[in-house]
């Protein structure tokens, strides 16, 4: 019997194992995924995260550079907040840190603490006893196993199959008509040298995590089908001329991929609850603050 199942190997995941396999606790991770996910998600890190990658030896090989600083200002919604005249004891910190890379660092993380990682395992069901959970998986080639750990922790993201499993409600709000479009760009002096600009056609923000390869994000308000042509630079440009209201050219980042997305709708949505019994739910499983619309079971 494990001490611990956790359900997901992405970053919640990953991280959770880590600390459990260093406070002395068993855990076997199940990743749905055959092979490691290395699409386009999340940018960077931000608030306390950061200084826990720190703590544990992990902020340089994630990209940071010596100690975390705290940043010098933010935003939020519309209002630039100047976090510099907080002084420097303030709790949000900013690592730029691609969900591919950072998934890599925390899997090799993983691999040298022996945590038992099972990539392509997929959960099917699981039911709870007074004194343990019983996890039925299936293994990369569809054999099934019934796993038997004291808590189970599901980690499994937005359409968690754990969460679903213990009846947890995950309510919240949508918005379809939201586009939300990124790419990374060269430098451009025709930009706003601002991070977020809101105007009446909608939201442009300039990202220099990198000031040779900054990334460039507008939110526009789209009626009509949502497109399933592949993004171009074009529609990126296209974009941000019409938020902006004046001609913006852009061009690829040299020796970069413009590294395009596009993504349509908004979900917020929080769990009602975190726990029943000895099942746990974390991460996007628990809640998602902003992000695309997904067809969600509950």
């Amino acid at each position: 019997m494990y001490d611990v199942v956790i359900v997901g190997g992405g970053p919640a995941g990953l991280f959770l194992a880590c600390d459990l396999r260093l406070a002395g606790v068993s855990a076997v991770v199940l990743e749905r995924l055959r092979e490691p996910d290395v699409s386009d998600k999340a940018h960077g890190l931000t608030g306390l995260s950061v200084r826990l990658l720190h703590q544990r030896g992990l902020f340089e090989r994630c990209g940071g550079v010596g100690a975390p600083t705290p940043a010098p200002g933010f935003y939020f919604g519309a209002m630039p907040l100047a976090l510099r005249l907080l002084g420097g004891d303030h709790p949000l910190y900013l690592l730029k840190c691609y969900q591919a890379e950072l998934e890599r660092v925390l899997l090799e993380r993983a691999l040298s603490l022996q945590v038992d990682f099972r990539r392509g395992w997929e959960m099917r069901s699981l039911s709870q006893a007074n004194a343990h959970v019983e996890v039925v998986a299936s293994d990369p080639d569809g054999n099934e196993t019934t796993l038997q750990a004291k808590y189970v922790v599901g980690c499994d993201g937005g359409r968690s199959a754990v969460r679903a499993a213990v009846g947890i409600e995950f309510q919240g709000a949508r918005d379809d008509a939201i586009v939300d479009r990124t790419a990374l760009s060269a430098p451009n002096e025709e930009l706003p040298k601002v991070v977020f600009h809101r105007t009446e056609r909608g939201i442009f923000s300039l990202m220099p995590h990198d000031p040779q390869v900054p990334i460039v994000h507008t939110s526009e308000w789209e009626s009509g089908p949502p497109s399933h042509e592949p993004m171009t630079l074009a529609e990126m440009q296209q974009s941000v001329t019409r938020v902006l209201g004046k001609p913006v050219e852009l061009s690829p980042p040299p020796g970069h991929a413009p590294d395009l997305r596009r993504v349509r709708g908004r979900n917020t949505r929080i769990a009602e609850r975190y726990r029943v019994g000895r099942v746990f739910i974390a991460g996007d499983a628990a809640h998602i603050s902003y992000g695309p619309t997904l067809n969600l079971a509950v």
